[in-house]
């Protein structure tokens, strides 16, 4: 994969499998059809709020003679990882099924060993819903303010998944800067991780 397909990779976040040719238009072939949205989150989780935001103009923009119905699926297990892994072997893959979870997900398997369950190199990204930055935080009545005082004091972080985002940047940053970032993971969503905080 070159590095302007993985710098593609890492900015999307709306996959769809890979989409065999067809001879009848699109508009024709997506007419009146279920399409399918998983979604790689639990219910109320930013990547929920994402797709259910998304799956409207997806419609529309297809320029069906008959608007399909999308119905929404999640999928919150493993930071997403569980999504990709249904686009990849049981949704169908003739472009009528797509997917919106984080990005890490899309990610991990280019950089590591272990099998991811699915390829990232045969799904097709077709947007992304944000540009944004990840943030680390604790509450304000945590005694821990500032990176210099999670460098001296172990901070206890909530994540949903240990391949997911909310734990691997804590660790990124344990790792690099010295912070002392104790990641437990296994929440269910954005919502049990504010919860746990």
């Amino acid at each position: 994969m070159s590095m302007r397909s993985l710098a593609i990779a890492v900015s999307m976040g709306i996959t769809v499998s890979g989409l065999p040719a067809h001879a009848q238009p699109a508009a024709d072939f997506i007419a009146g059809r279920q399409v399918m949205l998983l979604i790689g989150g639990g219910m109320g989780g930013s990547v929920d709020i994402y797709g259910r935001m998304v799956a409207p103009h997806i419609a529309r923009h297809l320029h069906a003679t008959q608007p399909p119905a999308i119905t929404a699926r999640n999928y919150p297990a493993s930071g997403g990882v569980q999504a990709y892994m249904a686009l990849a072997s049981t949704a169908a893959a003739d472009g009528s099924a797509f997917a919106i979870a984080a990005r890490g997900p899309l990610t991990d398997p280019l950089w590591s060993n272990k099998p991811a369950g699915y390829d990232v190199r045969k799904f097709v990204w077709i947007g992304s819903m944000s540009g944004d930055s990840t943030s680390c935080y604790t509450m304000s009545h945590s005694s821990i303010r500032t990176l210099a005082d999670a460098k001296i004091r172990e901070t206890t972080m909530a994540a949903t998944g240990v391949t997911a985002e909310s734990g691997k940047f804590p660790h990124a940053l344990s790792a690099t800067i010295g912070t002392r970032f104790k990641v437990i993971a296994g929440y269910s969503g954005t919502q049990g991780t504010l919860l746990a905080i």
